[in-house]
């Protein structure tokens, strides 16, 4: 059953929230409706990291600029809904960053349309509470080693306690220390059918794919979902959002 539906109290539909692009794609990595759905991506700007030194996959999210758009919440809900979507991920940039003002009031107005709703993290925010249920399925990050921003995470226990089994912690692998860091971690947990899932990305660019699968095969790590950014295999060159 989707979580959606579940808010209360009317949205406060002149809130402004900053948007890098609103646009229709398939959802190319892991969440609880399935990798591979057909998706609207609402994408904030602004991030509280600079991973890799700031050579993010997503450059475009990482800062408002003066290319950056502030939408009303009704303005957003309005261009989600001539999309015919009925799956919406939303992610940034960090959304997190906007709990407060303007990301509530856009979940809270999609999930009374029963759009099944996705949001994607970067593990440095604790999900509020009172967002964890507008939303289906969280999509969390957790920073290894090489991206330098590993300190700045919630502490591991305490952001899989806030999580459910419709939801997703993912680890972007890009070398050798960053799989041992996070296989250290998931062979520490106790897994039980509550628990959120686990999933390790090879980096795009900055790790070979077939390394990491073939780690996860010799490992054994059978808690442990294999992530491929299939966007990104489908449209490696492309010059648009995807």
């Amino acid at each position: 059953m989707y979580k959606s539906g579940m808010s209360a109290g009317r949205t406060r539909q002149t809130t402004s929230i900053p948007i890098v692009s609103i646009f229709p794609s398939i959802d190319g990595e892991v969440n609880g409706a399935g990798q591979g759905v057909l998706a609207t991506f609402i994408r904030l700007a602004g991030c509280n990291l600079r991973c890799w030194g700031g050579r993010c996959d997503t450059p475009q999210g990482l800062a408002v600029t003066e290319h950056t758009r502030f939408m009303q919440v009704s303005a957003v809900i309005d261009a989600v809904v001539a999309l015919e979507s009925r799956k919406v991920t939303v992610t940034g940039g960090e959304p997190l960053l906007y709990a407060a003002c303007g990301l509530q009031d856009v979940l809270a107005a999609l999930a009374d349309r029963f759009i099944y709703l996705s949001v994607e993290t970067n593990g440095s925010i604790l999900p509020p509470e009172h967002l964890l249920r507008m939303v289906d399925s969280w999509v969390v990050d957790h920073k290894c080693p090489s991206t330098g921003e590993s300190g700045k995470m919630v502490p591991f226990p305490i952001m899989r306690e806030r999580l459910t089994n419709s939801d997703f912690i993912k680890f972007v692998i890009a070398d050798e220390d960053d799989y041992a860091y996070a296989k250290n971690i998931v062979e520490s947990c106790v897994f039980t059918p509550e628990s959120p899932n686990m999933a390790f990305s090879p980096k795009t660019g900055g790790m070979n794919a077939s390394w990491l699968a073939d780690r996860l095969v010799a490992d054994r790590l059978h808690t442990v979902r294999y992530n491929l950014q299939i966007h990104k295999v489908i449209w490696p060159e492309a010059d648009r959002e995807v």
